[in-house]
């Protein structure tokens, strides 16, 4: 098992106007929803968790 931890992750999402401006900026330049943008961003966050507190999980 391999028990090094890396990286920290941007929380974007506690600063909700600037959320809401990255995820608007994003959207416009990708042509991608904002929903989908915003579902990409917290699934991202969630897997960033699990992988790095949990040595037996994989995924």
């Amino acid at each position: 098992m391999n028990n090094h931890k890396t990286g920290t992750i941007v929380q974007v999402h506690r600063d909700v106007p600037l959320f809401r401006e990255a995820v608007n900026y994003t959207a416009a330049e990708t042509l991608f929803s904002q929903r989908l943008i915003e579902k990409d961003y917290f699934c991202t966050l969630l897997l960033h968790y699990l992988a790095t507190t949990d040595d037996t999980i994989v995924f």
